[in-house]
């Protein structure tokens, strides 16, 4: 199956690959960023904004989406004000709803084949002292994925949560196991072969860490 592929957060460093591995495939890639100059340049902090994306996922047939953009933070959960807890939720949960929304609206009106890959974490298996709101919305994520996999059952649109380990990008930079951690690219890889494998299997999470 070719799939209409969009990919959110596509200029982070995880997003960088899985775009560069799509490329490689005969699927059509429409990637979105806030920083640069993409298909889809929304903020998902910003409801009116990410409402846009709906006649975009219309307009190019989406029938994959990877939500992958998030946004981490170790602060302690007494430092953070506000307006940093709600744009916690907003990118990491709130945004990735609405989209599925869009997608699933849009191909279960024709009963059509689909699937949305969510990027999500160990952070929202495992809850950490250091990562309360952070981990809070990755909770969410893993809630909103299994409830939405349910559905399954009565459409052809398939729901993968990723619950995926640190891995060597610019925000652990400064941790002291940063070299140990594993590398974008085969995470990337890994992801790409599950688009790929898709129609012949069901895979509805798994996790994927570092052995070392």
């Amino acid at each position: 199956m070719k799939y209409n592929i969009l990919l959110t957060g596509s200029q982070g460093t995880l997003g960088k690959e899985i775009a560069n591995e799509i490329n490689k495939t005969k699927h059509n890639l429409y990637q979105h960023s806030f920083f640069e100059n993409c298909n889809l340049k929304i903020d998902f902090s910003n409801l009116t904004e990410i409402k846009t994306a709906e006649n975009f996922i219309k307009e190019k047939n989406i029938n994959c989406l990877i939500n992958n953009a998030g946004i981490y933070s170790d602060k302690n959960f007494i430092d953070l004000n506000e307006d940093e807890i709600y744009s916690i939720f907003k990118i990491n949960l709130i945004a990735p709803v609405i989209l599925s929304q869009y997608v699933y609206k849009n191909l279960t009106k024709d009963n059509e084949e689909g699937l949305i890959i969510n990027i999500n974490s160990l952070a929202g298996k495992y809850p950490n002292y250091d990562e309360i709101i952070y981990c809070t919305s990755k909770f969410g994520l893993t809630g909103f994925s299994s409830c939405l996999s349910i559905n399954q059952k009565k459409s052809k649109i398939k729901i993968v949560d990723c619950h995926i380990g640190a891995m060597k990008t610019n925000m652990t930079l400064n941790r002291k196991n940063y070299d140990s951690m594993m590398n974008p690219d085969e995470i990337a890889n890994f992801i790409v072969d599950l688009i790929e494998s898709n129609h012949q299997y069901t895979l509805s999470s798994f996790e994927i860490r570092n052995s070392k």
